[in-house]
């Protein structure tokens, strides 16, 4: 009779421990590269976005699309994506996570009196997304929120005063953590 080789009961689960312990310590790591990489992404879009606005300020006399009163980008009707899609931008940008997270965007007028009174609606704009991870860069973009990455075309980021606590309310989802 021939004996057959096989695990025992105590070696298959000390093989099974660690490969809990394996996945235990390596979860978390992978949730964070993933939430980097998101932020990396939303940081890549909003460049493409700025790029697009630029363009279009170009093509309409330094004017961006006017929305004073602010918007949630990714909306197929807003006024951003109607301006910029397709001819600026190839399609709408989605943030990662659309239902917690997204990409805001206003812009301010300014109005001059030489020679005569004239309002520029959308003289200037700005750009903001949460970041989950990276608020570092959220803090040292030179904006007026501590927990948004901003991109302003004005060198005064105080043209359009957006703070963490309005951009949390206007924002999908909870507040930037």
């Amino acid at each position: 009779m021939k004996l057959k080789k096989s695990f025992t009961l105590i070696e298959t689960l000390v093989v099974l421990v660690v490969i809990v312990l394996i996945s235990a310590i390596s979860l978390p790591k992978i949730n964070q590269a993933r939430a980097k990489a998101r932020d990396a992404r939303r940081i890549k879009e909003l460049k493409q976005i700025e790029t697009a606005l630029r363009l279009y300020g170009q093509s309409h006399d330094g004017n961006f699309p006017a929305c004073d009163n602010g918007e949630i980008v990714g909306n197929a009707t807003g006024t951003l994506i109607a301006a910029l899609v397709p001819r600026y931008l190839i399609a709408p940008p989605e943030d990662p996570l659309p239902d917690s997270y997204g990409y805001y965007y206003q812009t301010a007028s300014f109005t001059t009196t030489t020679p005569r009174e004239i309002t520029i609606k959308g003289a200037f704009f700005k750009l903001a997304a949460c970041l989950e991870t990276n608020k570092e860069a959220a803090s040292n973009d030179g904006g007026t929120a501590s927990k948004y990455y901003e991109i302003f075309s004005s060198p005064f980021s105080e043209t359009i005063d957006l703070t963490d606590d309005n951009l949390d309310e206007k924002m999908p989802g909870s507040s930037c953590p």
